[in-house]
């Protein structure tokens, strides 16, 4: 669906769809690879001024839920965003698999559950030669984390997790880190 008054420099669109993501690439990093994917949203355009602000918008990838707030203008070659994406409602499984391809294949495996949170930011240019800079935080607290390669599960999980693509904005400067991390598995405490 996709529905507003188009005949004005200014307007809202609204929209919602569902489908599912080939992949989205950026700076030769494959996000979304074969993911579901739904969004409804509010976008307040300004033609005029090349800017789309999101009023609101809601996007479902897998079982998590964000709420991207900001803008988009209009930029030589490309665009500017201005975007937080914050998580409504979701678990971790499902944000690491938004990770790029190379980290989500294994790190996607993780099933968990507890207090979970989840906010990124998208701010910079995107053209042919530039990628804006992504950070993202995570934290998982009082949880409990599977996956299929450990024999058990941890236990009483708590964790501060960040991803960025760095200073040069490239899978060269691209980081994930795990700190504070601490659970118990059969009884036994760990602590990174």
């Amino acid at each position: 669906r996709f529905s507003g008054n188009f005949s004005s420099q200014q307007f809202d669109v609204e929209s919602d769809a569902c489908m599912i993501s080939r992949f989205y690439e950026a700076g030769g990093i494959r996000y979304l690879v074969g993911r579901p994917l739904d969004y409804d949203a509010i976008i307040q355009v300004d033609l005029a001024e090349g800017v789309y602000r999101l009023q609101e918008v809601r996007a479902n990838v897998g079982n998590n839920e964000f709420v991207v707030t900001g803008a988009t203008e209009d930029w030589e070659g490309g665009l500017y965003y201005d975007l937080l994406v914050t998580n409504g409602t979701g678990n971790l499984e499902g944000v690491l698999q938004l990770l790029p391809e190379q980290y989500s294949r294994s790190l996607g495996q993780f099933r968990s559950k507890g207090a979970f949170t989840f906010e990124a930011t998208v701010k910079g240019p995107m053209g042919k030669e530039v990628q804006p800079a992504i950070k993202a935080n995570l934290k998982l607290k009082n949880g409990r984390m599977q996956h299929p390669d450990v024999p058990a599960d941890f236990k009483d999980v708590s964790f501060d997790a960040s991803f960025t693509n760095g200073d040069k904005q490239s899978p060269v400067t691209s980081e994930f880190r795990i700190d504070n991390f601490t659970g118990n598995m059969n009884r036994q405490l760990t602590e990174m």
